[in-house]
Protein backbone atom coordinates (compact mmCIF):
# COMPACT_ATOMS: atom_id res chain seq x y z
CA UNK A 1 0.00 0.00 0.00
CA UNK A 2 1.08 3.78 -0.82
CA UNK A 3 0.14 6.32 1.36
CA UNK A 4 0.59 10.20 0.37
CA UNK A 5 2.44 11.82 3.72
CA UNK A 6 0.02 14.67 3.22
CA UNK A 7 -2.79 12.46 3.60
CA UNK A 8 -1.26 10.68 7.27
CA UNK A 9 -1.11 14.06 8.47
CA UNK A 10 -3.59 13.74 11.11
CA UNK A 11 -3.73 9.62 11.50
CA UNK A 12 -4.58 9.09 15.01
CA UNK A 13 -2.37 7.28 16.87
CA UNK A 14 -2.76 4.69 19.38
CA UNK A 15 -0.92 3.31 22.00
CA UNK A 16 -1.91 -0.41 23.27
CA UNK A 17 -3.74 1.32 26.30
CA UNK A 18 -5.14 4.50 25.01
CA UNK A 19 -5.22 7.26 22.41
CA UNK A 20 -1.54 9.15 21.80
CA UNK A 21 -2.52 12.40 19.73
CA UNK A 22 -1.88 12.68 15.88
CA UNK A 23 0.35 11.88 13.26
CA UNK A 24 2.42 15.17 11.93
CA UNK A 25 4.87 14.54 9.66
CA UNK A 26 7.38 11.70 8.66
CA UNK A 27 11.43 11.57 8.94
CA UNK A 28 13.10 9.74 5.87
CA UNK A 29 16.58 8.49 5.46
CA UNK A 30 18.33 10.55 2.14
CA UNK A 31 20.30 8.57 1.51
CA UNK A 32 18.25 5.22 0.92
CA UNK A 33 14.83 7.07 1.18
CA UNK A 34 13.70 4.53 3.92
CA UNK A 35 11.34 5.67 6.63
CA UNK A 36 12.65 5.98 10.46
CA UNK A 37 10.39 7.92 12.36
CA UNK A 38 7.14 9.15 12.28
CA UNK A 39 6.45 12.57 14.30
CA UNK A 40 3.18 12.79 16.72
CA UNK A 41 1.57 15.56 18.11
CA UNK A 42 0.25 14.14 21.65
CA UNK A 43 -1.84 17.57 21.73
CA UNK A 44 -3.80 17.51 25.13
CA UNK A 45 -2.50 13.98 26.01
CA UNK A 46 0.47 14.81 27.05
CA UNK A 47 0.74 18.40 27.16
CA UNK A 48 1.12 18.80 23.65
CA UNK A 49 4.70 16.96 23.23
CA UNK A 50 5.94 15.99 20.23
CA UNK A 51 7.47 12.39 20.08
CA UNK A 52 9.74 10.12 17.61
CA UNK A 53 7.86 6.93 16.84
CA UNK A 54 9.93 4.41 14.87
CA UNK A 55 8.18 2.07 12.26
CA UNK A 56 9.30 -0.76 14.37
CA UNK A 57 6.71 0.22 16.95
CA UNK A 58 3.69 0.01 14.40
CA UNK A 59 1.60 -2.72 14.89
CA UNK A 60 -1.34 -2.31 12.34
CA UNK A 61 -2.46 0.70 9.65
CA UNK A 62 -5.70 1.22 9.31
CA UNK A 63 -5.96 4.02 6.29
CA UNK A 64 -9.44 3.62 5.90
CA UNK A 65 -10.20 4.45 9.39
CA UNK A 66 -7.06 6.98 9.10
CA UNK A 67 -5.61 5.10 12.51
CA UNK A 68 -2.27 3.39 13.40
CA UNK A 69 -1.94 1.10 16.20
CA UNK A 70 1.36 0.95 18.82
CA UNK A 71 2.95 -2.11 20.89
CA UNK A 72 4.16 0.72 22.81
CA UNK A 73 1.94 1.78 25.83
CA UNK A 74 1.62 5.34 27.11
CA UNK A 75 4.11 5.46 29.51
CA UNK A 76 7.06 4.61 27.23
CA UNK A 77 5.92 7.36 25.31
CA UNK A 78 5.32 9.92 28.10
CA UNK A 79 9.19 8.97 29.38
CA UNK A 80 11.00 9.37 25.80
CA UNK A 81 13.30 11.76 25.23
CA UNK A 82 12.46 15.42 24.63
CA UNK A 83 12.62 16.70 21.09
CA UNK A 84 12.52 19.91 19.45
CA UNK A 85 11.07 19.53 15.59
CA UNK A 86 12.75 22.85 14.90
CA UNK A 87 16.40 21.50 15.23
CA UNK A 88 17.50 18.72 12.74
CA UNK A 89 16.78 15.20 14.24
CA UNK A 90 20.59 14.16 15.49
CA UNK A 91 22.20 10.76 16.07
CA UNK A 92 22.63 11.91 19.32
CA UNK A 93 19.13 11.85 19.88
CA UNK A 94 18.64 8.69 18.34
CA UNK A 95 20.65 7.41 20.00
CA UNK A 96 18.54 8.02 22.96
CA UNK A 97 15.78 6.84 21.54
CA UNK A 98 17.03 3.62 20.80
CA UNK A 99 17.97 3.23 24.42
CA UNK A 100 14.85 4.25 25.54
CA UNK A 101 12.80 1.90 23.44
CA UNK A 102 15.23 -1.33 22.41
CA UNK A 103 14.73 -0.66 18.92
CA UNK A 104 17.35 -1.43 16.28
CA UNK A 105 20.36 1.09 15.83
CA UNK A 106 20.02 0.82 11.87
CA UNK A 107 22.73 3.04 11.67
CA UNK A 108 25.09 1.01 13.46
CA UNK A 109 27.04 -0.56 10.47
CA UNK A 110 26.95 2.93 9.11
CA UNK A 111 31.50 4.41 8.25
CA UNK A 112 32.21 7.07 10.36
CA UNK A 113 34.50 9.80 9.75
CA UNK A 114 37.03 7.29 10.36
CA UNK A 115 35.85 4.91 8.72
CA UNK A 116 34.41 2.77 11.26
CA UNK A 117 30.88 1.46 12.37
CA UNK A 118 29.03 3.39 15.03
CA UNK A 119 28.44 0.91 17.75
CA UNK A 120 24.74 -0.18 18.69
CA UNK A 121 23.52 1.60 21.62
CA UNK A 122 22.32 -1.41 24.31
CA UNK A 123 18.79 -1.89 24.56
CA UNK A 124 17.72 -0.71 27.96
CA UNK A 125 20.35 1.45 29.20
CA UNK A 126 19.15 4.06 30.85
CA UNK A 127 19.13 7.66 29.06
CA UNK A 128 22.21 9.34 29.87
CA UNK A 129 23.92 12.11 27.80
CA UNK A 130 27.07 10.50 29.21
CA UNK A 131 26.57 6.92 27.69
CA UNK A 132 25.78 8.18 24.19
CA UNK A 133 29.34 7.56 21.92
CA UNK A 134 30.62 10.80 20.64
CA UNK A 135 30.15 9.96 16.90
CA UNK A 136 26.70 10.26 17.75
CA UNK A 137 26.23 13.46 17.83
CA UNK A 138 26.45 14.11 13.77
CA UNK A 139 24.05 14.99 11.70
CA UNK A 140 21.80 11.58 10.79
CA UNK A 141 20.76 12.66 7.62
CA UNK A 142 17.21 12.87 8.72
CA UNK A 143 14.56 15.10 6.59
CA UNK A 144 10.78 15.57 7.35
CA UNK A 145 8.04 15.62 4.45
CA UNK A 146 7.77 18.84 5.28
CA UNK A 147 10.58 19.78 4.65
CA UNK A 148 11.08 18.20 0.72
CA UNK A 149 7.75 19.41 -0.20
CA UNK A 150 7.66 22.25 -2.53
CA UNK A 151 11.03 21.32 -3.27
CA UNK A 152 12.34 21.89 -7.09
CA UNK A 153 12.61 19.40 -9.57
CA UNK A 154 15.87 20.12 -11.80
CA UNK A 155 15.90 17.78 -14.69
CA UNK A 156 19.13 16.99 -17.00
CA UNK A 157 17.86 20.24 -19.35
CA UNK A 158 16.04 22.52 -16.84
CA UNK A 159 13.62 23.03 -14.08
CA UNK A 160 10.18 21.08 -14.58
CA UNK A 161 8.05 21.53 -11.45
CA UNK A 162 8.10 21.05 -7.81
CA UNK A 163 7.08 18.46 -4.98
CA UNK A 164 3.78 18.23 -4.15
CA UNK A 165 4.19 15.37 -1.96
CA UNK A 166 5.54 11.87 -1.37
CA UNK A 167 4.33 8.48 -1.36
CA UNK A 168 5.50 5.80 1.50
CA UNK A 169 5.22 2.43 0.71
CA UNK A 170 4.04 0.33 4.10
CA UNK A 171 4.79 -2.80 3.98
CA UNK A 172 8.51 -2.24 4.93
CA UNK A 173 7.77 1.93 4.99
CA UNK A 174 10.05 3.56 2.60
CA UNK A 175 9.38 6.61 0.14
CA UNK A 176 9.21 4.98 -3.19
CA UNK A 177 7.36 8.18 -5.44
CA UNK A 178 7.33 11.86 -5.34
CA UNK A 179 4.21 13.24 -7.11
CA UNK A 180 5.57 16.09 -8.89
CA UNK A 181 3.16 19.34 -10.15
CA UNK A 182 4.33 20.42 -13.34
CA UNK A 183 1.71 23.15 -14.20
CA UNK A 184 3.93 26.55 -13.07
CA UNK A 185 6.52 24.86 -15.71
CA UNK A 186 4.57 23.43 -18.95
CA UNK A 187 1.44 24.66 -20.30
CA UNK A 188 -1.65 22.10 -19.29
CA UNK A 189 1.13 20.68 -16.69
CA UNK A 190 -0.16 17.83 -14.55
CA UNK A 191 0.48 15.88 -11.15
CA UNK A 192 3.08 13.46 -12.88
CA UNK A 193 4.79 10.12 -10.08
CA UNK A 194 8.68 10.34 -10.52
CA UNK A 195 10.32 7.06 -8.97
CA UNK A 196 13.07 8.23 -6.27
CA UNK A 197 15.19 5.63 -8.16
CA UNK A 198 16.16 8.47 -11.02
CA UNK A 199 16.81 10.62 -7.97
CA UNK A 200 20.84 11.77 -8.21
CA UNK A 201 20.26 13.55 -5.15
CA UNK A 202 19.39 16.46 -3.19
CA UNK A 203 19.74 19.86 -2.20
CA UNK A 204 18.99 20.90 1.33
CA UNK A 205 20.76 24.13 0.94
CA UNK A 206 19.39 25.06 -2.19
CA UNK A 207 15.66 23.35 -2.02
CA UNK A 208 16.12 21.34 -5.24
CA UNK A 209 15.73 17.57 -6.27
CA UNK A 210 18.10 16.85 -8.90
CA UNK A 211 16.96 14.15 -11.45
CA UNK A 212 18.52 11.43 -14.03
CA UNK A 213 15.96 12.61 -16.60
CA UNK A 214 14.48 14.93 -18.96
CA UNK A 215 11.90 17.38 -19.04
CA UNK A 216 10.42 16.11 -22.17
CA UNK A 217 10.12 12.60 -19.93
CA UNK A 218 9.22 14.26 -17.00
CA UNK A 219 6.22 16.09 -18.68
CA UNK A 220 4.83 12.37 -20.27
CA UNK A 221 5.28 10.58 -16.98
CA UNK A 222 2.35 8.68 -15.66
CA UNK A 223 0.11 11.00 -13.65
CA UNK A 224 -1.71 10.43 -10.35
CA UNK A 225 -5.59 8.57 -11.07
CA UNK A 226 -8.25 10.62 -10.02
CA UNK A 227 -8.68 8.59 -6.78
CA UNK A 228 -5.54 9.12 -5.53
CA UNK A 229 -4.44 5.87 -5.19
CA UNK A 230 -1.05 3.96 -6.66
CA UNK A 231 -2.31 0.37 -8.11
CA UNK A 232 -0.50 -2.45 -9.54
CA UNK A 233 -1.89 -0.88 -13.39
CA UNK A 234 -0.04 3.10 -12.68
CA UNK A 235 2.76 0.97 -10.87
CA UNK A 236 2.86 -1.19 -14.29
CA UNK A 237 2.57 2.17 -16.42
CA UNK A 238 5.04 4.03 -14.28
CA UNK A 239 8.27 1.07 -14.55
CA UNK A 240 7.15 1.05 -18.33
CA UNK A 241 7.51 4.50 -18.92
CA UNK A 242 11.38 4.85 -16.82
CA UNK A 243 12.74 1.30 -17.97
CA UNK A 244 15.21 2.73 -19.65
CA UNK A 245 16.16 5.09 -17.06
CA UNK A 246 17.17 4.01 -14.28
CA UNK A 247 15.80 0.72 -11.56
CA UNK A 248 12.71 1.65 -10.04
Amino acid sequence: MYLRAKHLQGTKIHATDGKLGQLHSVYFEDRDWKVRYFLVDTGGHMGGRLVLISPYAMDSVNSRRGEIRLDLTTAQVETSPPMDAALPVSRQMEARMVQHYGWPAYWSSYPTAAGLPIPPAEAGRPTNTETVPPSAAEDSGLRSSDEIIGYGIHARDGEIGYVEDIFCETMNWHVRFLLVDTRRFLPGGRNVILPVGIINGLSWQDGTVDVASWRKEIKEAPQLPDDGHIDTSVLSSVRDHYEAVRRL
